[in-house]
């Protein structure tokens, strides 16, 4: 995708973009299926069977990826980048590695068992809409930060020790 400038240069693309968009997504649903049944209990099977699925699960997951970028790819030219939401995604991206590793170190104190362990009393839709507040508090903080035009703290790190001359500065520069 990237040799080839399909998500730089859209425009160029579209009919490709679409065509790996639908096929891919297509693809995933298709692979996702079987695992699903699985673990809705409908359908038992061995252990190695199961561990097939969940290969076949996997690799079809690669496809629908590639399908997603591809779909973003297409949204790109006609989303309003002045848009508050993606404004904040944008904010979000700039502090991917700090807000990666909030999101995670979130999850890991409020699910598992080793910490507060809500994983083991709520339900698969409790423990979702608990990542998917988690997501929400990390866009409302990296837009805060872009507000304040702040980079993330472990992108300011990260760039120390990459670069122990530059001094740590938590405040963006202007290009």
């Amino acid at each position: 995708m990237a040799r080839k400038h399909l998500l730089t240069e859209a425009h160029l693309h579209r009919k490709q973009l679409r065509r790996m968009a639908v096929v891919g997504i297509s693809i995933a649903l298709v692979g996702g299926l079987p695992l699903a049944i699985v673990g809705a209990h409908s359908w038992e099977l061995s252990p190695i069977a199961t561990g097939l699925i969940q290969a076949i699960h996997i690799m079809s997951g690669i496809a629908g990826g590639c399908a997603y970028a591809a779909l973003f790819g297409l949204l790109g030219p006609v989303v309003n980048r002045s848009a508050l939401a993606i404004r904040a995604l944008v904010a979000l991206g700039k502090r991917s590695l700090t807000f990666y590793v909030f999101n995670e170190t979130m999850l890991v104190l409020l699910l598992s068992p080793v910490a507060l362990g809500l994983g083991g009393r709520l339900h698969s839709t409790g423990a979702a809409v608990t990542a998917i507040l988690i997501w929400l508090t990390a866009v409302g903080l990296a837009f805060l930060l872009e507000k304040k035009n702040m980079r993330g703290p472990l992108e300011v790190l990260l760039r120390w020790l990459l670069d122990r001359n530059a001094a740590p500065k938590l405040k963006q520069t202007q290009a």
